[in-house]
């Protein structure tokens, strides 16, 4: 019997594949002690242009320290409204080190992510900086509005501490206060770049996710700083540069 401990029920799913092949990031769940999220990403596969759907489980940093090791059996698969039965496989992530893993009796996480074809909420925000020479520290942009929520940027200069020589770049909610229930949470394509004012060769990153369980979302490696400085490619001259950020809302996940 497939007794899992999060189902992620999409409805509208044909929504998400015509916004192109992006990552789509549940909210986390917890299991065994631990913070998990599911991705649904579209790919396809070398040579034979066929598209298909991949999932991926990732551990959340934030619930495991650095230099520790797992090992976990896990089970990704896909609902057969036909015949009600699942489709997929058991996968491994084996670590140097393996000990036992007793698992007590689980709590079934379930969250429903209801997307729109049409009426999405869209919002652009632009952030020019003149001083990022003299910027060492966490850095916000000011606060904008889209979908009836006040945002804001914020910027590592030199890398959080995750980062590996790269700039970090993330989106927050203004008001932590104003984060939906996980369960009722919003679904946003979040698209962050840094602006090619010479070429017009913008660096962008893209991905989609269910807000709910945390107030802000990005990349803690979004450019290598080498990248980001090199003279030539426009991305920061002298001490400007232009960071932009497009927010849709596509839908929401309710009960």
């Amino acid at each position: 019997i497939h007794d899992p401990s999060f189902k992620w029920k999409v409805y509208g799913f044909s929504a998400l594949l015509e916004r192109g092949a992006t990552p789509a990031n549940s909210t986390r769940f917890h299991c065994c002690g631990y913070k998990w999220y599911k991705v649904t990403p579209a790919h396809k596969r070398s040579g034979d242009g066929i598209p298909y759907v991949a999932l991926q489980l990732f551990l959340s940093r934030v619930s495991f320290k650095p230099g520790h090791t797992m090992n976990a059996l896990f089970e990704l698969s896909v609902y057969n409204h036909s015949n009600g039965t699942y489709y997929g496989g058991k996968a491994n992530v084996f670590s140097p080190e393996k000990k036992p893993l007793v698992i007590s009796k689980k709590h079934i996480t379930v969250q429903n992510l209801f997307l729109q074809k049409k009426e999405f909420i869209r919002g652009t925000y632009t952030w020019t900086m003149s001083n990022y020479l003299d910027l060492k520290l966490l850095v916000n942009s000011p606060a904008f509005e889209v979908g009836g929520h006040k945002w804001y940027v914020n910027m590592y200069p030199l890398g959080d501490k995750y980062s590996t020589k790269s700039l970090s770049l993330f989106l927050h909610l203004h008001d932590p206060k104003e984060l939906p229930d996980p369960k009722s949470g919003m679904m946003i394509e979040l698209t962050l770049s840094i602006l090619d004012v010479k070429h017009g060769k913008h660096f962008t990153r893209r991905f989609v996710f269910a807000a709910g369980d945390k107030a802000g979302w990005g990349w803690s490696n979004f450019i290598r700083l080498k990248t980001f400085k090199d003279p030539s490619r426009g991305y920061l001259l002298g001490s400007n540069c232009v960071l932009k950020a497009d927010i849709t809302i596509t839908g929401s996940s309710n009960d």
